[in-house]
């Protein structure tokens, strides 16, 4: 029953992630389209697989914390999958009288998206604490790092408005939870390197994919693999959150600055948008050669340390294992160990 559910939740999250990723491409080149575009199906069609595979999940053994609704319980981390899944698909008829009401949206952040976005992000949270495969933990911390970039609006699709300050510090602000909880689900020295790895090469990858088929992709992946290298560094040394969030902060400062200033990408469908002149204006104003980067490097590292220390906590309290716990239970395939 549990190997079933992961398979179920696993399967959603790269379906509604391959759609969440065309969405966007297909409102770039085509335009807003009916809520029955192909990109919704495949996103929507994700999480009701992973809502599925939750349910499972909290029907089956419960294998670790237990949440408690009155007199229900279910195994924390299936109920968070589920919980968002379905908080998921509610926000989809909210957005649609969004739209009757506003109109179409120029740009990510409205509120039914915020709201969708945030919910999403709980589906590979609760799966990085469900799973018992470490390649699927890997995954589902990578996916979570891909669902935090997706939220960046402009800054997601569109590098000229990369600006120094803005876009960094709201980098360092949430990348480094998801870092906190591939160290604390996925385990090693590298844990956090491996989650950043496996994001950058499922979005070079995506990009690749439009490119070829012709949609439009979006600007290069941030370099947040820069900086989780520098966590895993770091916290070798220490388990200063302060030092692990400046480590995040001062090595993706750096590195995608220099790729940004070295290799820009153009962002020429986005001419027309009159938001995107913002952006950009913003990005000319706080550019990289200034001293902007360096101040987002000192207020990120504050951010950073905030954001490892709450991925630290929401891993504690979905009642995921410890490293030591997951290798003992490696090496030990009795039923007493794999609950633990």
């Amino acid at each position: 029953m549990i190997a079933a559910a992961t398979a179920l939740c696993f399967a959603g999250l790269v379906l509604s992630l391959v759609g969440g990723i065309w969405d966007v491409s297909w409102h770039r080149l085509v335009g807003r389209d009916s809520f029955w575009s192909t990109p919704h199906l495949y996103l929507y069609g994700g999480v009701a697989l992973t809502g599925l595979g939750a349910l499972a999940g909290v029907l089956g053994p419960s294998r670790g914390a237990d949440l408690r609704i009155g007199p229900l319980r279910a195994d924390r981390a299936f109920a968070v999958i589920g919980l968002a899944s379905l908080g998921v698909i509610l926000t989809a008829p909210i957005d649609d009288l969004w739209h009757l009401r506003f109109g179409r949206d120029v740009d990510i952040w409205s509120p039914p998206h915020v709201l969708a976005v945030a919910l999403a992000a709980g589906r590979p949270l609760g799966l990085a604490a469900a799973a018992d495969q470490r390649w699927i933990r890997a995954v589902a911390c990578a996916v979570l790092v891909a669902t935090i970039v997706f939220g960046l609006n402009f800054y997601y699709f569109a590098d000229p408005t990369r600006e120094a300050f803005v876009y960094p510090v709201l980098v360092a602000a949430t990348v480094p939870l998801a870092l906190a909880l591939a160290v604390t689900t996925i385990g090693g020295a590298w844990a956090a390197t491996v989650a950043a790895l496996v994001y950058t090469a499922v979005a070079a990858g995506s990009s690749a994919a439009l490119s070829v088929t012709g949609w439009i992709p979006p600007a290069p992946p941030p370099l947040v693999l820069a900086g989780a290298v520098a966590v895993d560094l770091a916290r070798a040394r220490t388990s200063s959150a302060l030092v692990i969030g400046a480590a995040f902060a001062a090595a993706f400062v750096a590195a995608e600055g220099a790729r940004i200033v070295a290799f820009p990408f153009p962002a020429t469908d986005l001419l027309g948008e009159p938001l995107f002149f913002q952006y950009q204006a913003g990005a000319l104003a706080r550019g990289w050669s200034s001293l902007w980067p360096v101040l987002a490097a000192a207020v990120g590292s504050a951010a950073a340390a905030g954001a490892w220390r709450l991925g630290l906590r929401v891993a504690r309290w979905l009642g995921s294992p410890t490293p030591d716990q997951r290798l003992r239970s490696t090496e030990s395939p009795s039923p007493r160990a794999i609950s633990s």
